[in-house]
């Protein structure tokens, strides 16, 4: 902060991190749009979804991915054959502004500074064994 600054300025500085915080997030769910998509030319049964810590599955593009500091949230594989079925596949936790976020699997976590180092991390969940493993163990179901 510099020494001289009046409030008008102080406010703008506040109102300008608040728009890259709305800017952030509304990119990470954009990505988690873009992740289903693809996923759903696979097959129109599967999705990612996100669920709070208290398990509830939740729409990401409504109420989820908010605003609230360091909430971790579970990735789930949400097969729907009949009754839908979800399979934890990874975690991610993301700051108030958005980023930097955590996206962890297989034991590693991929800390994500922005947008292209988030879409990095879950191209790799994405070509995990794991992964894998977990869309051909649904497909059985």
């Amino acid at each position: 902060m510099k020494p001289n600054m009046t409030f008008l300025e102080s406010i703008n500085i506040g109102i300008n991190k608040a728009m890259l915080e709305i800017k952030n997030i509304e990119s990470i769910k954009q990505i988690f749009d873009e992740l289903n998509s693809d996923l759903q030319k696979h097959s129109n049964n599967f999705k990612v979804v996100i669920k709070e810590g208290n398990n509830q599955c939740m729409d990401y593009r409504i109420n989820g991915l908010n605003h609230n500091s360091n909430m971790i949230f579970t990735l789930h594989l949400c097969h729907k054959f009949g009754i839908e079925t979800y399979a934890e596949v990874a975690t991610f936790q993301h700051s108030s502004t958005g980023f930097p976020c955590v996206l962890s699997f297989e034991d590693n976590d991929h800390s994500c500074e922005n947008l292209q180092e988030l879409r990095r991390a879950l191209l790799g969940l994405l070509s995990s064994a794991s992964f894998g493993r977990t869309i051909m163990n649904s497909l059985k179901s």
